[in-house]
């Protein structure tokens, strides 16, 4: 699916202009550059971001956040995140603390408030783009127990949002219908380790199709 250069749909009300050296960062930088390696967190066109973002909890609904238009493969600084400390949906503006002026928190600001709002057992969420998932979205419920949203939304929207949070009240890995996946747990190993896994499992599932011979509509995509 080609996908738009990323931008958010909200307002922006800058806090502060800081960068925050929060040891939690060193970590989420890590799972950042984990899932550009394993093809989750494809470049845009214009190669300067990446399709991809990841959150983690920083207190209460406060949560650090990758940059909207960001490469997740150089998101191992302290100046690579925002502190998102508020959200209002209806005037759909959020508040945060950027490391500098002109830079926005990730597109999907929204949803991850949401989810960390409704649940709070949620300290990390992760969302990644693969192929491959999306192409096998009519079995991901029935042979790898991923919930595939029912209607394909145009990112960073609230209903987007809405969606997968239903999605999460039985799951923690979800895929969002033409989309990507969408990955939760109570820190970011677990919400890591989820999106890997079943990027390996669909990834494993496609190649034993092609190496069967099958027809060249599942040749590998990426």
């Amino acid at each position: 699916m080609a996908e738009k250069i990323i931008r958010p749909k909200f307002r922006t009300i800058p806090v502060a202009y800081k960068v925050i050296r929060d040891p939690k960062l060193v970590g989420l930088g890590m799972w950042c550059k984990f899932f550009d390696e394993i093809g989750l967190a494809p470049p845009t066109p214009d190669q300067g971001g990446s399709y991809g973002n990841l959150c983690v909890r920083h207190q209460e609904n406060q949560f650090f956040v990758t940059l909207s238009g960001h490469s997740l493969r150089n998101a191992s600084n302290y100046d690579q995140f925002a502190l998102v400390t508020g959200v209002d949906l209806e005037e759909r503006t959020i508040s945060a603390v950027l490391p500098r002026k002109g830079v926005e928190p990730s597109s999907e600001s929204y949803l991850y408030y949401m989810v960390l709002d409704a649940d709070p057992e949620v300290n990390a969420g992760f969302h990644g783009h693969c192929k491959l998932m999306t192409q096998y979205e009519d079995i991901l419920p029935t042979k790898f127990n991923i919930p595939v949203t029912e209607i394909q939304r145009e990112y960073g929207t609230i209903e987007l949002a809405q969606d997968v949070l239903k999605a999460h009240g039985t799951h923690n890995l979800i895929q969002a219908k033409g989309h990507g996946i969408f990955s939760f747990g109570p820190n970011m190993g677990a919400a890591g380790r989820a999106a890997d896994i079943a990027n390996t499992l669909v990834r494993n599932y496609h190649e034993s199709l092609a190496n069967d011979s099958t027809p060249s509509s599942l040749l590998p995509l990426m």
